[in-house]
C-alpha cells in the first residue's frame, strides 16, 4: 500500500508497510473481533473475519 493511501495522516505516512499494518492491527483488532463475534456468534468465524480483513489490508493492489 502506498503511503499516500494512508488517509493522508502524517503519523501513518511516515511508517513503512510493516509498521503501518502492525499499528492498524494493534489499534483495531480487538474492536473488530468483538463486532465480528456479535455478528457471527462463533469465535472461529470471528477470527476468520478478522484474518480476512487484515489480509485485504496488506494485499497490494494489482496494476
Amino acid at each position: 500500500m502506498e503511503k499516500k493511501d494512508r488517509w493522508r495522516c502524517p503519523t501513518y505516512s511516515s511508517m513503512d508497510d510493516s509498521q503501518w499494518i502492525t499499528r492498524c492491527y494493534d489499534k483495531h483488532a480487538s474492536a473488530l473481533y468483538a463486532y465480528a463475534l456479535v455478528v457471527t456468534s462463533t469465535a472461529a468465524d470471528a477470527e476468520e473475519v478478522l484474518q480476512t480483513v487484515f489480509e485485504k489490508l496488506v494485499k497490494k493492489p494489482e496494476n
